[in-house]
């Protein structure tokens, strides 16, 4: 499957296509110049709706060629909705006709949104992937808000020359490359990789709570790559798609199973802390690497913001703050903010020593706050370089 994604996505990469060259190539690609055809569009975010009204105004002239017919969206909540008129739906091959398309309208999961949709027996010609399409019909739809900062550079994530540019004072999760749209953490936690020496094609790694492109760039890159999330009421172990769900503070690997663990803003979500490191250096092997990012306060000592009582029950210390969570709209509420001690618990807890990197490089789009890497090392032997 994955080799079909790759030519499907070497097939849309080919060239830097308006939108109309993509329905032009929709047209051509099983010999359709003659019938309507219908798109749906999977994706409800930014990309999506920036997607439907290029589509629109575009269709507008096309004197019914193509018929918009829906949204496909993984979110249960959103289901039975509907968009500008559309109606979202789960994607489902039955509802394509012979003559639908599907149009990937995501920058940042096309690659787990393309995997889905070829799972579920479509036709890779029947999928759409526009991404430089859709990373320009974005940017003008941004052309009107105020830039706060802009740099030409190059993307660690995408490894490629690019502009970032930021519309919010709040760099960290706004400073984006327009290539891949990573966000300086993401670029952070691969430019730390690749500076660490490490050839990742010929190790295993294993990523919990993965999202955008730097996990794109580890799922690339590793010899061998798994990835969970944690949904309550999927058994601990099981797959749900192509991850396996997980509880960092009970894993289900074996003992020594991953030469690299990697967390990239999670930490400051467990509710037992202690218990997921503990976890993490149980599945390292012997000289084996957790690398992560966390929200790193400097000057301060770590707090408690929330915690579980003995039925469960969530108690709250501080004012509740929640962050985004790629597989929740209702987010991850924030359970620590971590401080001068982090590597002094860490220690304590699994006797790992911990090493912490400042990724600052204006070049590589590194320009934002808490851009702390951390990489906690298991005793034993080392790791090749």
């Amino acid at each position: 499957m994955d080799d079909i994604l790759k030519s499907t996505v070497d097939i849309n990469l080919s060239n830097e296509p308006n939108l109309k060259h993509i329905l032009i190539e929709i047209a051509t690609r099983i010999e359709l110049r003659n019938r309507v055809i219908g798109l749906f569009i999977f994706g409800i975010g930014k990309g999506g709706q920036a997607l439907l009204s290029s589509l629109r105004e575009l269709l507008c002239k096309d004197e019914g060629r193509y018929v918009l017919k829906g949204f496909f969206d993984n979110n249960s909540l959103k289901h039975g909705t509907s968009l500008d008129g559309l109606l979202i739906t789960a994607p489902n091959k039955k509802l394509l006709g012979p003559t639908d398309f599907v149009i990937v309208a995501s920058l940042d999961y096309q690659f787990e949104m393309g995997k889905q949709l070829l799972g579920m027996g479509i036709n890779e010609k029947r999928i759409i992937f526009p991404f430089r399409c859709l990373r320009t019909l974005i940017n003008k739809q941004s052309m009107n808000s105020k830039i706060i900062k802009e740099y030409t550079g190059y993307c660690p994530c995408c490894d490629k020359h690019t502009r970032f540019v930021s519309e919010h004072e709040w760099l960290r999760d706004h400073y984006i490359c327009e290539y891949c749209m990573s966000i300086p953490r993401f670029r952070a936690i691969i430019n730390r990789i690749k500076r660490y020496a490490v050839d990742i094609s010929q190790k295993s790694v294993y990523e919990a709570a993965p999202g955008g492109a730097s996990s794109e760039w580890l799922r690339r890159n590793a010899g061998e790559y798994l990835a969970s999330h944690y949904w309550p009421n999927i058994p601990l172990g099981s797959r749900n798609g192509d991850y396996i769900c997980e509880n960092l503070e009970e894993l289900t690997f074996a003992d020594e199973s991953f030469d690299f663990v990697i967390t990239q803003d999670v930490f400051e979500h467990i509710f037992n802390a202690d218990k997921a490191f503990k976890e993490i250096k149980r599945v390292l092997k012997p000289g084996g690497h957790h690398i992560f990012t966390v929200p790193y306060y400097r000057g301060t000592k770590t707090s408690r913001r929330a915690a579980l009582s003995e039925g469960g029950s969530v108690i709250y210390i501080k004012e509740p703050v929640y962050h985004g969570n790629p597989i929740s709209e209702s987010g991850s509420l924030v359970t620590f903010d971590w401080g001068d001690d982090l590597v002094e618990y860490i220690y304590e807890w699994t006797g790992m020593a911990t090493i912490i990197y400042v990724e600052k490089n204006e070049h590589f789009g590194l320009d934002a706050e808490y851009l702390e890497v951390f990489i906690s090392t298991k005793a034993g032997a080392c790791n090749e370089k």
